[in-house]
């Protein structure tokens, strides 16, 4: 019995002597740093941009330099027409565990996007072999960062003064309404903040900057207003430039008054208009 005993001792020593030596194995990985998702402001970021920077993750930096490959892909944004990139590759440098900087900006604009525009820019591939993409083994993250640009413009119509208004004259709000028809906007109230004249109107042409633009010029040069309550005719002259603004839904105008006076116009006093959308 003791010698089966010294055997089988023996036999479990051997088998445990023969075991392999479990490793795990290391991993190196590349990732953006930061946020995986931002938003870049139409206007400001078009001169200010913001920074795309990659970490290394390893147990010391390398002798020589990794080349970094990124792809940017747009929804409703192209490059060059919405946004920029410096530059499609970035190093890190020999010695170092941070990448150069790539910067990303906007390119403003005057006209309002209708949809909204996002820009990935994603790491592809670093050149040193073993390298990982984001971090993680399954489901990397930061391997990407996802760009909404946020417009600096409105996709609101210009029918949003085909509606209720409200006139700012003589610092009093008073109740006016407008009607649009392509872009001629005709507007009824009390507009001279006079009280035998409550249904005074006016039309003006309402212009672009260019085409697509949600601001412009308001114009009419002299309209014929109508008569008030005690039989006066009225004549509206406009005084400088006029403009409407979509996105504030404002349209401002500044003109003098003139009643009529046997058969020629006199003038009486000036006004300025401020329509604001409700």
């Amino acid at each position: 019995m003791k010698k089966l005993f010294a055997i089988l001792l023996c036999a479990v020593a051997f088998a445990c002597g023969e075991d392999e030596k479990i490793t795990d194995p290391v991993f190196e990985f590349v990732s953006i740093k930061g946020d995986e998702m931002a938003n870049l402001n139409e206007s400001s970021n078009s001169e200010e941009g913001y920074p795309i920077v990659i970490q290394l993750w390893a147990a010391k930096p390398y002798s020589s330099d990794i080349d970094l490959t990124f792809l940017a892909t747009g929804t409703n944004a192209t490059a060059g027409t919405d946004f920029n990139l410096t530059t499609t590759t970035l190093k890190i440098r020999a010695g170092k565990l941070i990448s150069d900087t790539l910067w990303i900006t906007t390119v403003n604009n005057e006209t309002a996007s209708a949809s909204a525009r996002t820009v990935e820019v994603k790491l592809m591939a670093a050149s040193q072999a073993g390298i990982k993409i984001g971090l993680g083994i399954t489901n990397p993250t930061n391997d990407a960062i996802l760009f909404t640009i946020v417009d600096d413009e409105c996709s609101t119509p210009l029918t949003i003064f085909n509606a209720s208004l409200t006139n700012s004259v003589s610092g009093t709000p008073k109740p006016a309404t407008g009607v649009l028809t392509g872009n001629q906007l005709s507007v009824t109230g009390n507009l001279i903040d006079y009280g035998a004249f409550p249904s005074a109107s006016i039309t003006m042409t309402l212009t672009p900057e260019f085409s697509g633009a949600t601001r412009g010029s308001a114009t009419f040069g002299e309209f014929e207003s109508g008569t008030d309550n005690d039989g006066y005719e009225y004549k509206f002259v406009q005084t400088g430039n006029g403009s409407y603004d979509v996105c504030a839904g404002t349209v401002s105008i500044a003109y003098d008054v003139l009643y009529k006076d046997g058969s020629s116009w006199t003038y009486w006093y000036s006004v300025t208009n401020v329509f604001s959308a409700n």
